[in-house]
């Protein structure tokens, strides 16, 4: 007996959110940024849009800092060292980059996710980025970090064709 095969298809959910820190410097080599995402809706099909959401932090490093020398007189660049945490990822991952970066995290929301909407047990999210300069500011200058987090999400559809729209989340950044 044949057996038919029927496509899945799915609603993309994604948005991006700039979560630039401020330069990193002799007097301040570390810095903490803090986004939390607020589910605001449902998707179309009444399904969660939290329930199976990544977050994918990309960036790069320009880094005006003077360059270490190592023992044979090689440079050694300053770079920066990120890890990214969420609710869901408590073990940060981490990267070491001298030019760009890039790190996926699963979310986790708490809160009254089956009705979003709610005010008083909102339905909420965090991703924590600690980004450290890895000559922990010694050598002067500046490193300028530019970063965004892509926040998605795909949810399974009863019907084709696949459909991309933008997550029904609220974006707050705090540096800290």
């Amino acid at each position: 007996m044949p057996t038919t095969t029927k496509a899945v298809s799915f609603f993309e959910l994604s948005e991006t959110v700039a979560a630039a820190p401020p330069e990193l410097t002799a007097d301040r080599p570390s810095a903490t940024v803090e986004v939390t995402a607020t589910a605001r809706a449902l998707a179309p099909n009444g399904q969660s849009t939290t329930y199976s959401s990544v977050v994918r932090v990309q960036g790069t490093v320009q880094d005006g800092a003077t360059a270490d020398v190592d023992a044979a007189g090689g440079i050694i660049p300053s770079g920066i060292t990120i890890s990214a945490k969420t609710d869901a990822s408590p073990l940060a991952g981490e990267a070491v980059a001298l030019t760009s970066f890039d790190l996926t995290r699963a979310m986790r929301f708490d809160g009254g996710c089956a009705a979003p909407g709610d005010q008083a047990s909102p339905c909420r999210g965090t991703v924590q980025l600690q980004f450290d300069r890895s000559d922990a500011g010694r050598n002067g200058g500046s490193v300028r970090i530019d970063c965004g987090l892509i926040f998605s999400t795909r949810i399974v559809k009863s019907d084709a064709p696949d459909e991309e729209l933008p997550l029904p989340w609220a974006f707050e950044v705090m540096l800290q």
